[in-house]
């Protein structure tokens, strides 16, 4: 989708992190914005900068995992804004802990919010897509969607989830016009780095090293440039990029490096 001009763009964790700075980078391209997230008062501040600037944003209160909730979102979405052109699966939750240390409770949670709660608004959206005969489904995963990260394990379930979805439906969908985009980042510099939960490991596992770490910003410039060019894959930064690389060709040595890393992170008792 080459014109974003005048494109509505339905966004999910909209108040904040990548989000937030997808929110701004599509107006700042002359996209109109339905922002959608269970953060209210984060939401209406990203809104009024965006119409401040002379931009259109329709805010809507949503929590992913509810079913309701999904509906109203996608009823409000397209009642006000006439259409959906753009659908990005944003909204994602994380947690640092082991197989053995997570509950039930928490993997139904994170499964919830990043693969389920996409999937299902996707659904709901794609009867409206269809019958325009255009659109473009963009889903946030990440690089530990291609590769599982021990300790992250939970969170690389629903990311490779994320993955597989977005190639299967980018095939499914080609002739209906409608374009499917998976988005790997690395470490990107969102409050979901300080906020998620730490199960086992000390809390130093909230400092990456800054090397390794994009701004949000940066990640939503190469997240619009690659929905402009129709990608199916974007990985904003060489990090990852160089890894995934490595992975394909070296799979043996980079698991050996993996395991090995992982063997010298910090725990503690659960």
């Amino acid at each position: 989708m080459k014109d974003l001009r005048d494109k509505w763009v339905l966004i999910t964790g909209a108040a904040g992190g990548i989000g937030r700075a997808l929110t701004l980078e599509f107006t700042s391209k002359g996209s109109n914005v339905i922002m959608a997230d269970i953060d209210e008062e984060g939401m209406e501040s990203v809104a009024a900068e965006v119409r401040a600037g002379g931009g259109k944003a329709i805010a809507i209160t949503a929590d992913v995992t509810r079913p309701e909730d999904l509906d109203t979102l996608t009823g409000r979405a397209i009642d006000k804004a006439g259409r959906v052109d753009i659908l990005v699966n944003n909204a994602g939750v994380a947690m640092v802990s082991e197989v053995k240390d997570t509950t039930w409770d928490e993997w139904e949670k994170i499964l919830a919010v990043n693969l389920l709660g996409p999937i299902q608004l996707t659904s709901r959206l794609l009867p409206h897509m269809i019958s325009n005969g255009r659109g473009h489904i963009v889903n946030i995963a990440s690089m530990a969607g291609l590769m599982g990260i021990p300790g992250l394990t939970s969170y690389s379930v629903t990311k490779f989830g994320m993955v597989g979805f977005s190639e299967a439906l980018r095939a499914e969908l080609h002739s209906y016009g409608i374009d499917v985009t998976a988005v790997c980042p690395g470490v990107v510099n969102t409050p979901i780095i300080h906020t998620s939960p730490i199960k086992g490991f000390d809390e130093e596992m909230r400092n990456p090293p800054s090397v390794i770490m994009i701004s949000p910003e940066k990640a939503a410039r190469e997240i619009v440039r690659g929905v402009r060019r129709n990608k199916a894959k974007v990985i904003p930064s060489t990090p990852p990029k160089i890894i995934y690389a490595l992975k394909k060709i070296l799979p043996g040595p980079v698991e050996f490096i993996l395991i090995k890393a992982y063997s010298q992170w910090e725990r503690t008792p659960v």
